[in-house]
């Protein structure tokens, strides 16, 4: 018999709760992944997959959104702007030390979201962002990964849905948050006046449930990887 979900059912806890399961299954089986601990959470509550679970929580948080009452800047917007979402201050991620293509990716990331018709960037939009961001650069091969491709894995198994517009606001989610600040927290530790994609993509690996992570990882490319490589760091 499945598991009723909450009435107001939250990611970041689905999250919790498949990071939780992938210990007990790693316990057993010691190669298993996160993939496989999300399959079982969402087979817990009834759906087939954690795409699918994902894209239901997403749909009830969206109807039971207020609506909105201010645009975001659309990708290309100016570069001075603040991170999308309402209520997403540039103090509360170091935004002004953003490089101009970190700034970019912030942007890109609102894109990506409402391509899909999330109410909210999550960690993969913030991702996407980044790789669109970072097209360009020769350093730090490894993060020249293939942004179509990335987009496909990271939809997949989710049904589509009308994209918003550019006059909906879409802030972020508690977890792409948490990687902003944790992408400040790498800038300061490296003693880096400036906070560029390199230590973005840092936070975002930080975030171990994180949809972003996994997808990453699938690639092979961990915490070590990008740390390790200053060519990570060289936005220009």
């Amino acid at each position: 018999m499945s598991l009723a979900l909450p009435s107001r059912p939250n990611l970041d806890h689905l999250r919790k709760q498949a990071k939780t399961r992938l210990r007990e299954l790693q316990a057993r089986t010691p190669d298993a992944q996160l993939a496989d601990a999300q399959h079982a959470v969402a087979r817990d509550y009834g759906f087939a997959s954690w795409p699918k679970l994902q894209a239901h929580v997403r749909t009830l948080a969206a109807e039971a959104a207020p609506e909105p009452s201010a645009a975001t800047p659309p990708p290309g917007g100016p570069a001075g702007g603040a991170p999308s979402g309402e209520g997403d201050r540039p103090r509360d991620y170091g935004f002004t030390r953003y490089t101009e293509r970190a700034r970019r990716a912030t942007f890109f990331s609102r894109w990506e979201a409402a391509q899909c018709g999330s109410r909210t960037i999550e960690d993969e939009h913030l991702l996407l962002g980044l790789l669109q961001a970072r097209q360009g650069i020769a350093a730090s091969p490894a993060l020249a990964l293939p942004v179509a491709q990335v987009r496909a894995d990271a939809a997949r198994g989710t049904p589509p849905v009308e994209s918003l517009g550019t006059g909906v606001v879409i802030p972020f989610a508690d977890a792409t948050k948490r990687a902003l600040a944790r992408a400040v927290e790498e800038a300061d530790r490296r003693q880096h006046t400036r906070i560029g994609t390199g230590h973005l993509m840092l936070g975002l690996l930080r975030e171990q449930a994180s949809v972003a992570a996994s997808l990453l990882k699938a690639r092979g490319i961990d915490y070590r990887t990008i740390a390790d490589d200053e060519g990570a760091f060289a936005d220009d």
